[in-house]
C-alpha cells in the first residue's frame, strides 16, 4: 500500500519470544499507576480484545510492509502456536508439515482434530470468546457435519473469498476438482484473523465451505453479517456472485 505517494519501508517480522513478551508486559505493568477509577479498570479488563489492533500497530507500524510471499506465510504460520495456546490447545509445531507454498496462498490454517474439538466447540469456545456468532443449525447438527479436514492447509490471504471462484456452485467446484475450505477451517481462520487484526473476513461476500456438508446435504457458508459471525447454509446447486469458495492447498 502506498501512503502519500511514497513507497513504504519494508521490515522483517518474527515471533516474539516468551522472554521478550514477559519483559515487555512487566515493563508495562510498572508504568501503570496503582490508583485509579475502578469502573474504568473493569471496563478495560472486559474489553482487552479491543486493544489488540492498537498494540499490534505499536510493534508493526501500519506504514510499513511486512514480509511477502513464502516468508510471509512462514511468519503467519509460526503464530498458530501462540494462537492455540491462548485457547488451551498445544501441538508439536515443529512436527507439523507445512504444504508447499503457492503464489497468493499466504495463510496456513491449523485445525485441531475433530475428535477433540467439535465444530460447535470451535464456534463457541474459539470464535464465540472473541465476537458474537449466529448459527442456522443447532450444535448437534453442526457436529454431524461431514468435513474432509486436513490438520494444516493453505488459503489465499484475502479478506474476501476467492474472486476467481465466484458464481460457482458447490457442484461446479466438485466437478472442477477444486479443494475447498471446510466450515471448521473457516471458523478457525475467522478467529485467527480477528485475533491478529481485530477485524473480520467476508464483509461483502460469503465463503461457501464446499469441503463440508450438513447431514441434510446442504453446504455450510460463513460470513460477517452486521455485528456477528454467521454460520448458515446454501443448496449445493445454487451459485451467486457474492458466494465464493476459498480454495485450499494441502
Amino acid at each position: 500500500m502506498l501512503k502519500n505517494g511514497k513507497a513504504p519501508k519494508r521490515v522483517d517480522v518474527e515471533e516474539i519470544s516468551g522472554g521478550q513478551m514477559g519483559a515487555l508486559l512487566a515493563g508495562v505493568a510498572i508504568e501503570i499507576p496503582r490508583r485509579g477509577d475502578p469502573g474504568t479498570v473493569k471496563a478495560m479488563i472486559a474489553n482487552t480484545k479491543k486493544m489488540r489492533p492498537i498494540l499490534r500497530r505499536l510493534v508493526v507500524p501500519e506504514d510499513k510492509v511486512v514480509l511477502v510471499g513464502e516468508k510471509a506465510l512462514r511468519a503467519w504460520h509460526s503464530g498458530w502456536s501462540r494462537f492455540w495456546r491462548s485457547f488451551g490447545y498445544r501441538y508439536d509445531h515443529e512436527a507439523l508439515i507445512l504444504p508447499e507454498y503457492r503464489d497468493g496462498f499466504g495463510w496456513s490454517i491449523v485445525v485441531p482434530p475433530m475428535a477433540e474439538w467439535s465444530t460447535s466447540r470451535l464456534l463457541h469456545e474459539v470464535c464465540g470468546r472473541m465476537f458474537p456468532t449466529w448459527q442456522a443449525y443447532d450444535d448437534g447438527q453442526l457436529d454431524k457435519i461431514v468435513s474432509a479436514d486436513v490438520h494444516v492447509v493453505l488459503a489465499r490471504d484475502t479478506v474476501e473469498a476467492d474472486e476467481i471462484h465466484k458464481n460457482k456452485s458447490t457442484k461446479t467446484v466438485e466437478a472442477e476438482n477444486i479443494s475447498a475450505i471446510t466450515i471448521r477451517q473457516r471458523e478457525v481462520l475467522e478467529a485467527r484473523y480477528f485475533f491478529e487484526t481485530g477485524e473480520h473476513l467476508d464483509i461483502a461476500n460469503t465463503t461457501i465451505c464446499a469441503g463440508s456438508r450438513y447431514a441434510d446435504g446442504f453446504v455450510p457458508r460463513a460470513y460477517w453479517r452486521d455485528d456477528e459471525f454467521d454460520v448458515s447454509c446454501v443448496a449445493p446447486a445454487f451459485a451467486y456472485g457474492s458466494w465464493r469458495v476459498r480454495e485450499t492447498v494441502f
